[in-house]
């Protein structure tokens, strides 16, 4: 009779002694890093723009600044409290030059407390001349997050360092405008966190639900998407916009669930917390 080889049965009879549900475990794996598609806007940080790298003035946190939806072009609009900052219409779109916007500014050598007015007209206006540049943020799931939550965090976010207008003279490529655009499934238990600087608006179902906008120091807001009685199982579309207008700091922290991948597949073992059957 041929011999049994020791040491394989007794793994395998312990096996089958435990309960099917607690021999073998079903985890759902999801990437280490998934890429967020984002756009920039490079402007001059050379001073030539009014409202990128001017003295920040008042609250640092201004409320208002955009309106509480979204244009047609899903673009933000000027809100009821600009504080000076009349062209936000600007800062996340590409410049055209001749555009007939481009033709009346604000008059910045006597602003109003609150507000855009004194409109002057000029030949043409390239202060808000930009490069766009197309490009990812790579989000990484944080040691003991819960499942399905991803991180971006850079406490010196200067991602357009030679590239666009370039440096300019200074350490780091400063005054650049940011946008994301994802579309979600709301289910239960989403969360949308933000900590850095400078403004920065975001947008659910074409609703304003964070408002920090001005020149500031690292400030932080979170959304809890339960709260906005949105229907389950419903996709909706997130809308994000970011601005960077100062020198000389900049960071940028998102912890979220919005964007949680499909599995890419289910790891079965006979214990939990092993990938391998122990001999």
């Amino acid at each position: 009779m041929p011999k049994v080889s020791s040491g394989k049965l007794p793994v395998l009879f312990a096996i089958l002694a435990i309960p099917f549900s607690q021999a073998f475990a079903q985890t759902i794996r999801y990437p280490d890093t998934i890429f967020i598609q984002v756009t920039y806007y490079d402007f001059h940080s050379n001073q030539s723009n009014p409202e990128f790298e001017k003295i920040p003035t008042g609250t640092p946190v201004h409320l208002g600044m955009v309106g509480d939806t979204l244009d047609t072009q899903r673009k933000p609009v000027l809100g009821a409290n600009p504080y000076w900052d009349c062209q936000i219409a600007k800062w996340f779109r590409p410049y055209v030059q001749g555009t007939p916007s481009n033709y009346i500014i604000p008059n910045y050598l006597t602003p109003v407390t609150t507000g855009c007015g004194n409109l002057i007209t000029i030949a043409y206006d390239t202060a808000f001349k930009n490069v766009v540049i197309h490009d990812s943020l790579p989000f990484t799931h944080p040691a003991g997050a819960a499942a399905g939550v991803y991180q971006y965090y850079n406490p010196s976010f200067f991602p357009l360092d030679g590239r666009g207008f370039q440096n300019e003279g200074r350490s780091h490529n400063y005054s650049f405008t940011m946008e994301l655009h994802k579309e979600f499934t709301k289910v239960q238990g989403l969360t949308f966190q933000f900590e850095g600087d400078d403004d920065v608006w975001a947008f659910i179902n074409n609703k304003l639900v964070m408002d920090i906008g001005g020149i500031h120091n690292t400030t932080a807001d979170s959304v809890i998407v339960d709260k906005l009685g949105l229907i389950d199982k419903t996709k909706y579309m997130f809308d994000f916009f970011y601005a960077e207008r100062h020198v000389t700091g900049s960071d940028i922290k998102i912890t979220t669930n919005f964007f949680t991948p499909t599995d890419i597949g289910i790891k079965m073992s006979a214990y939990p917390d092993k990938d391998t059957i122990p001999s």
